[in-house]
């Protein structure tokens, strides 16, 4: 998925079926920036920001519940 993401602008990442990218309500960067969610596979999302054009991987969590909290 990671190399799909990579080929997409960040509104064609936000409408991908496959991906799932998803804002992460009420969780945000220490600097205020808000925290997105994508699917890495069924079980794993990658969690990410976005700085200028570029969406940047902050870390990847093994289970998809925790990437919510």
């Amino acid at each position: 998925m990671i190399e799909i993401a990579a080929m997409l602008n960040f509104q064609e990442l936000l409408n991908h079926e496959g991906i799932h990218l998803e804002k992460n309500k009420g969780l945000n960067t220490r600097d205020g920036k808000p925290q997105y969610t994508l699917r890495v596979t069924r079980a794993a999302r990658a969690i990410a920001t976005v700085e200028g054009d570029a969406l940047v991987l902050l870390y990847v969590e093994p289970d998809h519940d925790k990437a919510y909290h």
